[in-house]
């Protein structure tokens, strides 16, 4: 007899830096992480950073979380495959789960990713990345608009945009689904 009912084992939840779209629509990159002593978590805004040619013919793209408005976003940050979870290790100080400091890092360049979001963003809304962050706010975190001036818009809608609805704040964030095409 045909099985006809089951039980879904995966959870329905979003996970912070995991693909959810197919892999025919998916584009991924490499690089590293460049930062002095800083975790890059998934699911946030990664930026080039200044490097010589040496490093990155030998290490990749050196990557950064935004420290400016003139920072160069390079993609979102890919959930780690096959890394402990450890504090001061993969895990930063508000538990983010991400790449240890010059770790080979993955990040999208097309697809849809889950997000963390300070703000409450509507399927279509345009995507922000936040490159000044006060308070309760995180440099790398996705909104809908320019939060006065300290967030720069990726591409425009048709090259980015969110396709979930969700209310986060920065005290609060949550997750939210992020189509992106800037291969």
């Amino acid at each position: 007899m045909a099985i006809t009912n089951y039980s879904d084992v995966q959870s329905g939840d979003l996970i912070v830096g995991q693909v959810y779209s197919d892999e025919a629509n998916t584009v991924i990159r490499s690089g590293f992480n460049s930062e002095a002593s800083t975790i890059l978590p998934a699911g946030f805004a990664y930026c080039r950073a200044a490097a010589s040619v040496g490093e990155e013919s030998r290490l990749g793209i050196p990557l950064i979380l935004p420290v400016d408005a003139n920072s160069v976003f390079t993609g979102i940050g890919f959930i780690p495959r096959g890394l402990e979870k450890r504090d001061g290790y993969s895990l930063d100080a508000d538990d983010r789960f991400g790449y240890p400091v010059d770790y080979e890092v993955s990040y999208v360049v097309k697809g849809i990713i889950a997000v963390e979001v300070d703000d409450t963003v509507a399927y279509g809304d345009p995507v922000f990345w936040r490159h000044t962050a006060t308070g309760d706010e995180r440099a790398g975190m996705f909104r809908m608009d320019a939060d006065t001036s300290d967030a720069v818009q990726i591409g425009g809608v048709d090259t980015c945009k969110f396709v979930s609805d969700v209310a986060g704040t920065a005290a609060a964030p949550a997750i939210a689904l992020v189509s992106i095409n800037i291969a």
